[in-house]
């Protein structure tokens, strides 16, 4: 499942794909802008930017582990994802699809690009027959509330120095 279009939004398209070399540069304009975002809104600062860079993302486009959300002309949305086990699920039963660094251009929220792209997710596990799609995000009542109205199930809480965050996953039989 390369590619796949979604109209959620009654006046809003947009496409969903793998990202290429070509997206690098629009990518780190989304990244950047959810992170001066997550400062503003809940103060958070929880990615550190100056890790994002054009290298950082070719790993991720080379493995095919980004896609990208995008209207006609601009990139308004990206994910990663993985089937390597992340640290704050070490441990966890059954193989699972590991999200990070989901972003959304702020003109585009509350638009559906983030549901898109984790519906991508979600389908793509379930067609690659992994048991879970997983992910931890900041430890935010906003951010909690979000994932929870997208039926991801809150698994426990934890930290990493500073970071504290909540464990969310969503078993496929659920899906």
């Amino acid at each position: 499942m390369s590619r796949f279009s979604l109209h959620i939004r009654e006046e809003h398209m947009f496409e969903i794909r793998l990202a290429g070399s070509m997206d690098i540069p629009k990518i780190l304009n989304v990244l950047e802008d959810a992170a001066k975002w997550q400062v503003r809104t809940d103060r958070l600062n929880q990615w550190d930017t100056s890790k994002f860079t054009a290298d950082w993302l070719q790993e991720s486009v080379d493995r095919k582990e980004i896609v990208v959300a995008h209207d006609q002309e601009n990139v308004v949305g990206s994910i990663m994802y993985s089937e390597r086990i992340s640290d704050a699920w070490a441990g966890a039963k059954g193989s699972g699809l590991y999200l990070s660094k989901l972003g959304v251009l702020r003109e585009w929220a509350s638009k559906g690009v983030g549901e898109g792209l984790l519906r991508w997710c979600d389908i793509h596990a379930a067609k690659a027959r992994l048991t879970a799609v997983r992910f931890d995000c900041p430890d935010s009542e906003g951010f909690i509330n979000y994932y929870l109205r997208q039926q991801y199930l809150l698994r426990g809480r934890g930290s990493r120095g500073y970071y504290r965050y909540v464990l969310f996953e969503k078993l496929l039989e659920e899906i």
